[in-house]
């Protein structure tokens, strides 16, 4: 059930709503969710123009916009460019632009909002120690456990000994 398009010579998939494409970049992902988005901030204005209040405004995008920006993050967050997560980052402030007329660049710091990245962050995070609970299905995933007297002897410890892969690009880093 797999859906293989051909795009300027690059191959890509989706499998359950995320395209990962042959080189694991996520540029159609990226594209694919910025442009789902940016059409649903189309009804945002649409509403604003109907004179909907603020409030109902901003429940709108974090029920509707901002679901289709998390939808699982954790597989892809951690790999995106700086570039990616800017273009994400400007659909949530083109949207509160509609929200509020007036937006100032520390508006989510002020109101206390998370960005975007802070936001993927958090729940890649969740998800990660979700799976190193022992009754959790992805557990046995995870790559063997080092014990104590190792970790003491390594200068960036990590728990887990990570598994040797052919390619620099990786799906979670929170190993």
């Amino acid at each position: 059930m797999f859906l293989t398009l051909r795009l300027n010579e690059l191959m890509f998939f989706k499998l359950l709503g995320v395209r990962i494409n042959q080189s694991l970049k996520w540029d159609d992902h990226v594209s694919a969710i910025c442009n789902k988005a940016a059409t649903r901030i189309y009804f945002l204005k649409q509403l604003k123009r109907s004179s909907v209040d603020p409030y109902d405004l901003y429940h709108f995008y974090t029920t509707v916009i901002r679901p289709i920006l998390e939808y699982v993050c954790p597989v892809w967050h951690s790999s995106l460019t700086v570039e990616h997560s800017n273009r994400i980052e400007a659909i949530q402030k083109r949207a509160f632009r509609l929200i509020l007329a007036a937006l100032t660049l520390d508006f989510c710091s002020r109101n206390g909002l998370s960005t975007l990245y802070e936001r993927h962050d958090l729940l890649a995070r969740q998800f990660f120690k979700s799976i190193l609970n022992k009754n959790s299905c992805l557990n046995y995933q995870l790559p063997e456990e080092r014990s104590d007297r190792v970790i003491g002897k390594l200068r960036l410890p990590s728990i887990f000994k990570l598994p040797h892969v052919h390619t620099i690009r990786s799906f979670i880093n929170y190993l």
